[in-house]
């Protein structure tokens, strides 16, 4: 089974199209019939507890995080407060959970970035 598309395919997932996201959905079901998994079994073998965690997930091997989006992150974290610190806050989940950012997005950042 080909983790790395199937990784891509539920990234897909994420999108405001529905038509894509569906798809997405369904094409990585197909993978999963033809490696007659199901998603249980995808995911039981990526259950780790935090002691056992020893090695990079695949997920992460998949789609690293960017160092320069992280420092920017960081960066306007330490320096922010208020509704900005909200904002960049939430940006900075969704980038460590999605492992991306909408352009919209990463424009902004670069904005408050440049700002500080």
């Amino acid at each position: 089974m080909d983790q790395v598309k199937l990784a891509k395919l539920l990234m897909l997932t994420t999108s405001d199209s529905d038509g894509e996201a569906l798809n997405a959905v369904r094409a990585a079901n197909v993978i999963l019939k033809k490696a007659k998994k199901n998603w249980e079994e995808v995911f039981k073998d990526q259950k780790e507890s935090p002691k056992e965690k020893t090695h990079q997930s695949w997920y992460d091997r998949v789609r690293p995080l960017d160092p320069e989006i992280i420092h920017m992150l960081e960066y306007c974290l330490e320096r922010l407060s208020g509704s900005g610190y909200q904002f960049i806050k939430s940006l900075n989940t969704q980038y460590r959970l999605r492992r991306s950012l909408s352009t919209k997005q990463l424009e902004a950042l670069r904005k408050w970035y440049a700002n500080l």
